[in-house]
Formats: C-alpha cells, structure tokens, sequence
C-alpha cells in the first residue's frame, strides 16, 4: 500500500491547493484537454480588455499521467494574467479571505470567487465538468459579469 499527498500552488492567486491522500497503488487517470484550447485570445481580450491584446502563452503539466495530473494555460497580456487549470482531483485550500457564490450556469459545481481584501486581487470561476475540475484565475478583481462570460466559453469546450 502506498500513501501519496500531492500540494500544487496555483501560479496567480495566493491560494494552496492540497489533494487528499491516497490509499493503495496510482490509477491511470483519465486524458485531461488542453486548458489552452478552452478559450481565445478575442474571448479574454473581450471579457476583461486589457490595454496590451498580444498575449504571451505557456502551457505546463504537472504530475503527469497521474490521479493527480494539473494542466495550466498561462495567458499573459502585460500586467493581466489568466491562468487556466484542468486538473483531475479537487482539494482543500487555504488563503486570502474570499467572497464564493454559486454559479449554476456552470453545472451544479460552478462557483465565483473574488478576493475580499485589498492587498490580494484576484477572481477565479471554477466548474466540474465529466471527471475533471476546470479554474480560470485572473490576477485582479474582475466584475462577476465578464468572468461568468468566461467560464462558459470554457465550459462549452470541455
């Protein structure tokens, strides 16, 4: 028997998230897509129209082909920076206080949450869709309008 605790820090909020540990051998999960291919350029740019619309993108994986896998889609338009996690297992986590209302437009487990402090900014949507959990963090406060926007152009994709 083998016990494993996966920690990931998501790279634009000051939020931990913490898998639950697991009992017994690592279990091929399933294929997880792409967080790049889960929005655009033009859906960003026109949801939360940043001053620079040339982003810079990177895509990184963690814990591959594991129970535990995350994908992240980092889109960067200057100062603005939108992170895309697609991840396999939800946790506990742990930060800034946060202000999280439902969002049923985003299936059954569809939130928003924004900061409710002034020196962290942030907004995140977060929804489970199949066997996968999708998050879409900004790094400032977004009105709840054009961030719901943008979970359900992604939404629509996964």
């Amino acid at each position: 028997m083998s016990l494993r605790t996966t920690v990931a820090l998501t790279a634009c909020v000051p939020v931990m998230v913490v898998t639950t540990a697991t009992a017994g051998p690592a279990t091929a999960a399933p294929s997880l897509p792409n967080p790049c291919h889960l929005l655009t350029a033009a859906e960003i740019t026109g949801a939360l129209h940043p001053s620079n619309t040339h982003p810079v993108l990177s895509h990184t994986t963690y814990a591959a082909g594991t129970a535990t896998e995350d994908k992240l889609c980092t889109w960067k338009f200057g100062s603005l920076q939108v992170v895309v996690s697609v991840y396999n297992k939800s946790g506990g986590s742990g930060g800034p206080p946060t202000k999280t209302t439902a969002e049923p437009s985003l299936g059954p487990d569809g939130t928003l949450t924004q900061s409710s402090t002034p020196q962290y900014k942030f907004t995140i949507v977060s929804y489970k869709r199949h066997s996968h959990y999708v998050d879409i963090h900004v790094n400032r406060n977004v009105k709840p309008k054009p961030m719901v926007k943008l979970g359900k152009d992604a939404y629509r994709r996964t």
